[in-house]
């Protein structure tokens, strides 16, 4: 008897028979006792599922299958959405820490199992923690790698050597943009700001006695190294490469995003030796969204790192100063300043400011209001910039202008302008954020709106308002640029979890979560984007360093129908497998948020006499 036929064989006994078996999609990692708890079901003839406990088993028989004991029965809902018909059933009811499973009647499908317990997500933080340590830069070895990059790099402007040797990958390759690099180190001080977590496994690097703030100081080094000595400007990336893909109709940014007519031309390793001619290369231009991001990193690390170096503390802090000094003296006569996008990245940048006492109420006040000059009222959300033609949309931190404002809200509660700014994040709620995710049964956040097609053969679906939208990127655009939408959704888990802690409402909690979920499992392709974590996960496009526990691919892309896409077939697409820190970054920001400072006894797993 062949392996094959008895592989064949126990298959068909497992499931039955050879019909078909539907999927069922919920998330792979679980739930905390007290959240809401949903499962989805593609269209099936099923009205009931069964949610088993897995540590209940019925049936044990020699040479068959477990049969689990089922501990609830809920009612499936039939609705039919732009991306096909679906079923929903809640059993939120469930609140007994354990491992369970979903099961469709007749075992016509199952889930994966899940944990539910208040402690199920805070392992992800100590993975993401390591994951980044090892995806450095510059002069840092493990078993696997040595040091990379000693000789990076020479400035773009003046040709000269600049030593900015350090920092992170920011993505499945060798470049660092720091639209993105340097991210981690505000997933990294949120945690520890608000969770109070603490672990010394770096102790002998010889830097502080607690992780998040050692690797956290290995980033901060690298913004310090990528200032301009002269001007405080940031500079923009270290061996993107040059434009050599650029066509006709690409531009630098697209859709809120830079860089993207850079090639891999400096994708390489270098022989850590300066000046021997193959060092890469410093891009020294300016960048709005830049200057914001890592002066806020800078302010927020002067803070949360002051017990530990007050030196260095300072340091971040005169940084930041000098790059404020830079930017603000450019704003007016800068066009990008337009952008909702530059804007939100100032005003998130001013509370820090504020903070500090560096600007007054005056200053954080027209931040504000230049930030609320490009929303809509009749949209409920954002436009792209001050000409209020297409509605606002970002690759990355498309969340953002509610990021600005909640923050605003939590650091501020008696300022001003706090009433104005409640309202317009509760509109922005109900009018844009709430409709956009009841268009798909996943909860998940769109892409975003448009006020026309701007793309041919794409397959876009009416909103209202006279306006289409699309779950994911246009798939037939001149830039050429369509990949995973991880950061924009981790974004509004961020978005979506400070808005609800500061407008007490549990809704656009629960939709902070379904961004994670759909990433963590609960999609259509049932695959997890995290390697090492959950089920079906893509092999990543990480190209030097192969598949690492914890790296985040950047997500589902879109086809021109509108259909989620990922490379499960290890072809290494980038557009959809490729490891990226933005989507890391803004998880661990949203779980400094969502998670409980401590994990009570009773809801984690384990003998619970009174619970059933």
């Amino acid at each position: 008897m062949s392996l094959y036929f008895l592989i064949h064989h126990d298959f068909h006994q497992l499931t039955g028979n050879s019909e078909k078996q539907y999927k069922v999609f919920i998330n792979h990692i679980g739930f905390h006792c007290k959240a809401r708890k949903e499962v989805i079901i593609e269209s099936c003839p099923y009205t009931s599922f069964h949610i088993q406990d897995m540590s209940q088993v019925i049936k044990e028989d020699l040479g068959e299958y477990e049969n689990w004991e089922t501990v609830f029965k809920g009612h499936l809902s039939k609705k039919e959405y732009p991306m096909g018909t679906f079923l929903k059933g809640d059993f939120s009811d469930i609140q007994k820490p354990g491992l369970y499973r979903v099961v469709l009647p007749e075992n016509k499908g199952r889930s994966y199992q899940f944990l539910i317990t208040d402690g199920t997500f805070r392992s992800l933080i100590r993975i993401f923690l390591d994951f980044v340590h090892h995806w450095r830069s510059g002069d840092f070895e493990n078993d696997y790698r040595r040091a990379t990059h000693l000789d990076d790099a020479i400035r773009s402007d003046t040709g000269e050597s600049h030593d900015v040797s350090g920092g992170w990958y920011d993505a499945g390759d060798l470049r660092k943009w720091m639209t993105m690099s340097t991210l981690p180190v505000f997933g990294f001080l949120n945690v520890h700001d608000s969770l109070n977590l603490k672990w010394n496994h770096f102790a002998d690097e010889k830097v502080t006695d607690n992780d998040l703030i050692t690797e956290s100081m290995w980033g901060l080094r690298f913004i310090l190294k990528m200032q301009d000595p002269i001007t405080g400007m940031i500079f923009e990336e270290v061996g993107a490469g040059g434009d050599a893909r650029k066509q006709h109709g690409m531009t630098w940014w697209y859709e809120n995003h830079s860089g993207c007519l850079a090639d891999n031309s400096q994708n390489h390793f270098t022989d850590n030796l300066v000046k021997s001619g193959d060092e890469r290369i410093i891009r020294t231009t300016y960048n709005p969204i830049v200057q914001y991001t890592n002066l806020a990193i800078l302010l927020h690390a002067s803070s949360s790192i002051n017990s530990y170096d007050p030196t260095f503390s300072q340091t971040c802090r005169e940084a930041a100063l000098k790059i404020w000094d830079f930017v603000n003296a450019k704003k007016d006569a800068d066009p990008l300043h337009q952008w909702t996008s530059v804007r939100s990245w100032r005003l998130y940048a001013g509370i820090w400011l504020y903070r500090f006492n560096i600007i007054d109420d005056s200053t954080i006040t027209q931040m504000i209001s230049e930030l609320l000059e490009n929303w809509s009222r009749s949209l409920g959300f954002w436009y792209m910039d001050s000409s209020k033609t297409d509605p606002y949309r970002g690759i990355l931190h498309s969340a953002q202008p509610i990021i600005g404002l909640a923050q605003y809200l939590q650091a501020m509660p008696d300022h001003t302008s706090t009433v104005l700014v409640r309202e317009i994040l509760e509109e922005t709620w109900m009018k844009y954020i709430r409709l956009m995710i009841q268009t798909n049964p996943f909860g998940m956040m769109p892409y975003g709106a448009f006020n026309e097609k701007k793309t041919e053969l794409d397959r876009y679906h009416e909103f209202g308002n006279n306006l289409l939208f699309r779950y994911f990127m246009p798939d037939n655009s001149v830039q050429k640029i369509n990949h995973g939408l991880g950061g924009h959704w981790m974004s509004w888990a961020h978005g979506l979890a400070l808005c609800g802690t500061v407008l007490k409402n549990r809704d656009i909690i629960h939709a902070s979560w379904d961004q994670i979920y759909w990433l963590l499992g609960n999609n259509t392709l049932n695959s997890c984007l995290v390697s090492g974590i959950g089920y079906n996960n893509p092999m990543p496009h990480s190209r030097f360093f192969g598949t690492q526990i914890g790296g985040f691919c950047v997500g589902p892309r879109g086809n021109l129908k509108d259909e989620a896409v990922i490379d499960l077939n290890a072809r290494a697409e980038w557009s959809s497998t490729e490891y990226w820190l933005t989507p890391l970054s803004n998880m661990l920001m949203a779980l400094s948020i969502l998670l409980p400072k401590t994990v009570l006894e009773e809801n984690k797993i384990g003998y619970q006499k009174h619970l059933k």
